[in-house]
């Protein structure tokens, strides 16, 4: 597993990754700021020194194993199976859109939106995990056309705007 941070302000010696190589990862996520109460324990902390010490794991690969498996259980009709790949076929065709997500990005969906059903006690995906989870997963993974900037749009309202034009499964 990597999870990767990236300062937005200062690129200075970091390179954009291509494509090929932001279709690998599952998610893009902004973390933004701290709420006030969490950034003044950051201020009124004596000793950040120590930190990773007070660290500790609160899962071994076993507990992993059977979180993956659990996920890997939940049932996704074809329905919603057919929702994901209408959504893909979307970016595709667009003609805003210059490169739209690959085959990878729809498993990677997939997969997350059955976390997320697990994550809630749910055995079965909705579209609503989908539509949830659409934009982080697959906003990072397609590039908009040159004007698509001067007309206010970026990969994540593409996204959304395509979820509110697409028929949702029943």
């Amino acid at each position: 597993m990597v999870i990767a941070t990236q300062n937005p302000v200062e690129h200075h010696g970091t390179f954009p990754l291509p494509e090929s190589q932001l279709d690998r990862f599952l998610m893009r996520l902004s973390v933004g700021y701290p709420d006030e109460v969490d950034e003044l324990g950051l201020l009124t902390e004596l000793d950040h020194s120590h930190c990773i010490d007070r660290v500790s794991p609160v899962l071994d690969p076993a507990g992993v194993a059977a979180m993956i498996g659990t996920a890997a259980g939940v049932h996704v009709a074809d329905s919603v199976a057919r929702y994901v790949i209408h959504l893909a076929a979307a970016t595709r065709s667009d003609p805003e859109v210059v490169l739209g997500v690959s085959p990878r990005a729809c498993i990677g969906l997939l997969r997350a939106a059955r976390v997320r059903a697990a994550a809630v006690g749910r055995g079965f995906v909705t579209p609503d995990d989908v539509k949830a989870l659409a934009s982080p997963v697959l906003a990072h993974r397609i590039v908009l056309g040159a004007g698509a900037d001067a007309r206010g749009h970026n990969p994540r309202r593409f996204i959304e705007e395509l979820l509110g034009r697409l028929a949702v499964p029943r």
